[in-house]
């Protein structure tokens, strides 16, 4: 089976943590790209990872990259923007919480997902932790 291709979008302090998370896994999972708008970060990211940089999303999707999901690491404002964008370019897409600043942008994400048969996901430290489970 061939690796799930991921694109991450954001490459400050907790896409580092996505980063590492990608590196430690065996072959499932592989980072083929990422969007962040700083020019010095994202050039500094693209070198230390060796994939390549995209300035935003819609750069990324004209790429015409073969991409199976992404994982959303920006400011919160962002996410339904960028998760729609994916969404409907038929990426699944894991994202950073909260999922969407308002209840307007959630329920806008959630038809996106559900128009495009495609999942969408907040990431959640705390998921498989014995206490939230057992609570």
């Amino acid at each position: 089976m061939d690796p799930v291709r991921i694109a991450l979008l954001g490459a400050g302090g907790i896409a580092a943590t996505h980063f590492e998370a990608i590196a430690s896994l065996p072959n499932d999972v592989t980072l083929v790209a990422v969007v962040e708008p700083d020019a010095q970060r994202a050039a500094a990211t693209s070198a230390r990872l060796g994939v390549p940089t995209f300035s935003d999303v819609e750069e990324l999707l004209r790429a015409g990259l073969s991409i199976g999901g992404a994982i959303v690491c920006t400011p919160p404002n962002t996410h339904a923007s960028i998760g729609i964008a994916l969404l409907e370019a038929g990426i699944a897409v894991l994202c950073e919480k909260p999922l969407a600043p308002n209840r307007a942008d959630l329920h806008r994400m959630l038809a996106s997902a559900h128009r495009h048969d495609r999942p969408l996901m907040m990431a959640s430290k705390f998921r498989y932790s014995v206490d939230v489970i057992l609570a």
